[in-house]
């Protein structure tokens, strides 16, 4: 069955284009009658964007929040205005009040900026995941994903609030998608907080798969250490990769990296950039 992917929202849009930028992502997912909205972007760009590219929100069946943050949440409020009651997957730390800390020692707010009741009034039917579980025909959403090496953690940045005391934010609600192609799996991720190469582990072991076609979306990779820039690309070999479209949260360091060790396998994207599969 035909998969077709397309990037709604990223950092960045190309040159040529009528479409916006916004740091979020946002991406729809068509299989036959089947479209599935994973994640919102910030909040500004997807609704002129889906405009642009004459996409209707209305036909969405489903939405998935890969985790709860603003940059993949924002877009929650303007999206379910334009759908009939719809089914969103999200796992129950997503509603958790989420933090950045900054450099200079003060924090920043970056959790789901709608409450939950409003959402529902807006027409959100929010069902929370704990495990795989398929969407639809050759669609499979991961649930939480196991942190299976000793490499991929989360970085101390990211903070959680409870009990009004800040801690570490482990994002357990961090989910994918595997997307089962003509060619093979591919993943798409939103941010991968629970790290790339977990994420395609799991992919794997979900589905038997012995390689992955491609990893479309956010790779988490800004802040990494040149040992887990090694083992990451290690992982791709290993996996067979044969397409890699880094999006988002990517990091520039990590795409001139990517680029310099992989360029075969690398994809430009950006807002309105489309995947067959």
């Amino acid at each position: 069955m035909p998969i077709k992917i397309t990037i709604l929202v990223d950092n960045s849009a190309g040159q040529l284009s009528a479409l916006l930028g916004e740091h979020g992502f946002s991406a729809l997912v068509e299989a036959d009658d089947f479209r599935l909205l994973f994640d919102t972007g910030s909040g500004r760009a997807i609704i002129p964007n889906t405009q642009s590219l004459g996409l209707n929100l209305s036909e969405v069946n489903a939405v998935v929040i890969s985790h709860g943050h603003y940059d993949h949440t924002g877009g929650l409020p303007p999206v379910l205005s334009r759908m009939e009651k719809v089914p969103v997957y999200l796992g129950a730390e997503a509603w958790a009040d989420k933090f950045a800390l900054l450099p200079d020692g003060s924090e920043r707010w970056i959790g789901m900026p709608a409450a939950q009741d409003l959402l529902e009034k807006s027409g959100a039917r929010f069902e929370l995941v704990t495990g795989p579980r398929e969407l639809a025909p050759g669609i499979i959403l991961t649930g939480p994903i196991p942190r299976t090496n000793d490499f991929e953690a989360v970085e101390p940045i990211l903070q959680v609030k409870k009990a009004g005391e800040l801690q570490p934010d482990p994002v357990s609600e961090d989910q994918a998608l595997i997307l089962k192609g003509e060619e093979g799996i591919t993943v798409l991720t939103g941010c991968a907080h629970a790290g790339v190469v977990n994420t395609l582990t799991y992919a794997m072991q979900l589905t038997g798969a012995s390689r992955v076609h491609g990893l479309i979306g956010g790779f988490h990779l800004l802040f990494s250490s040149e040992e887990r820039l090694d083992k990451t690309v290690a992982f791709f070999r290993q996996a067979g990769l044969k397409m890699l479209a880094p999006c988002h949260c990517t990091g520039f360091r990590a795409l001139a990296e990517l680029h310099r060790r992989e360029g075969e396998l690398m994809v430009p994207v950006g807002s309105g950039s489309v995947f067959s599969l």
